[in-house]
């Protein structure tokens, strides 16, 4: 419910080894409640994030301020918010590799099977 009432997530990061390995968990959570994130491009940010069409990736040495204005349309805003659920639930959605995932695993484990028969 508290992320489903932000207007704009935002995700400020430094570019580090660190921080270039996380997952991008907190953005995924902003675009499935349609928050629209304004976030660091380092990383996965850069791999979930289509800039300008369901967020915006801010370069190192890049102002902030352009981006987090331009969301206060409010048009703008629920047009991207919409982009960004559409991209969770077609792209990150857990159902839509669980099977994929099952069957590559149970293919290796029949390989393994036959080989230590």
């Amino acid at each position: 419910e508290l992320l489903q009432s932000f207007d704009i997530g935002l995700m400020p990061l430094e570019d580090t080894p660190y921080t270039r390995g996380k997952g991008g968990f907190k953005l995924l959570q902003y675009m499935a409640c349609g928050v629209v994130p304004v976030a660091s491009a380092v990383g996965m940010n850069k791999e979930i994030i289509t800039h300008g069409r369901d967020g915006f990736l801010v370069r190192k040495g890049e102002s902030w301020k352009p981006y987090v204005e331009s969301l206060l349309n409010s048009e703008l805003r629920a047009k991207m918010g919409e982009e960004a659920r559409k991209t969770v639930c077609t792209r990150f959605d857990l159902q839509k590799i669980v099977d994929p995932v099952y069957a590559v695993l149970l293919e290796r484990f029949h390989q393994r099977k036959e080989r230590h028969i």
